[in-house]
């Protein structure tokens, strides 16, 4: 019953910090941080806190992997605690929904995996589908647009034999092909996305943790001001330093990816479909 208890607060939390994450960009600690502490509550009760120490550790791991996806930009703050809420409050697949599932396929590896695969894998197929669309209607702002075009095309063959290699094992498999063609097609307008689309002037002292600094637009010599390296995110106290080498160096305003594809949507969707099938990718393999 526990264990069950802790699936739906996992849902419901996941819903609204989906919801949120879609209308405003920003995941309230407050939901993220109540899902966090339930998890750590709830996990020694589900098999005893012996069987429950090493999914501790687990969470830890994924709140740790999670952060350095932060540290480079590819994850929100909010995403970091979400999946952490989730490595705690379902560890592994659920027994309890075996029978009303999808003739579920359960993974050896604990179940947030599933869950970041999945979600992962949903969002690149449709943030790259929504760019082709966008840049097909602006490709008159783009320059040398079709050039980038066949070089998109290059992108995506390359994936080709990895297709095949999936189609032998299993033709169902070749469905996750697809997100991995899209994505390397946008991939040879990364550039033109950022600028179109994503980033932002923003004045370096309005600043905060949840801001990605757009590198990939920023000179050599204002990263060497700014003392920001390869780093695109910073804590609050670090903020505080790069503050102070903006100052010193008198930079007032800095690019910053402002308007990024919400993951939220993506990690629900995800959760949900993982939890009909049991692991999704093993479960397009045994199908």
């Amino acid at each position: 019953m526990i264990e069950l208890l802790g699936m739906a607060v996992a849902l419901v939390g996941t819903a609204i910090v989906a919801y949120i994450d879609y209308k405003t960009g920003y995941m309230p600690d407050k939901y993220t941080h109540t899902m966090i502490a339930l998890g750590l509550l709830f996990l020694p009760f589900y098999n005893g806190l012996s069987a429950a120490l090493p999914y501790y550790f687990v969470a830890a791991v994924v709140f740790g992997v999670c952060f350095l996806f932060y540290i480079f930009g590819q994850l929100g703050g909010g995403d970091v605690k979400l999946f952490t809420g989730l490595a705690l409050l379902i560890p592994v697949y659920p027994a309890a929904l075996i029978p009303f599932a999808f003739e579920p396929v359960t993974s050896p590896y604990p179940f947030v995996l599933s869950v970041f695969f999945t979600s992962a894998v949903l969002a690149m197929f449709f943030v790259s589908l929504n760019y082709m669309v966008r840049l097909i209607r602006d490709r008159r702002k783009i320059k040398s647009f079709d050039k980038k075009v066949l070089r998109g095309v290059i992108y995506s063959a390359m994936v080709f034999p990895l297709v095949v290699l999936w189609h032998l094992i299993n033709p169902v498999m070749t469905l996750i092909a697809i997100p991995i063609i899209a994505g390397a097609f946008v991939l040879a307008f990364k550039t033109d996305i950022l600028k179109l689309y994503v980033v932002k002037k923003k004045k370096v002292k309005d600043l905060n943790d949840d801001d990605v600094l757009t590198l990939e637009l920023m000179s050599a010599s204002m990263k060497k001001k700014l003392g920001v390296g390869s780093r695109k995110t910073f804590l609050e106290m670090e903020l505080k330093n790069l503050k102070k080498n903006a100052r010193k160096h008198g930079v007032k305003e800095v690019l910053v990816s402002e308007y990024l594809p919400k993951f939220g949507p993506y990690i629900l969707a995800s959760l949900l479909l993982n939890l009909a099938v049991g692991d999704t990718l093993l479960w397009l393999l045994f199908i």
